[in-house]
């Protein structure tokens, strides 16, 4: 599942890495804010919840790359 929620945090806008199946690493941009945070927490929030119950793209509805 871990490298699920880096390719469709990917698609959403936010850069991770990830090491196997079960962990992802934040790779955060040189300025990083409390408004940048926000959206990162939000944005995982959301891929956490539709990778778990196993949903689409969730509130974004659009169609994931290949």
């Amino acid at each position: 599942r871990g490298a699920e929620v880096v390719r469709r945090m990917r698609h959403r806008g936010v850069i991770l890495g990830g090491r196997g199946e079960r962990s992802v690493r934040l790779r955060p941009m040189l300025v990083f804010g409390e408004g940048h945070a926000d959206v990162f927490v939000e944005e995982l929030e959301g891929v956490c919840r539709d990778v778990g119950s196993g949903r689409g793209e969730g509130s974004k509805n659009a169609p994931l790359p290949s």
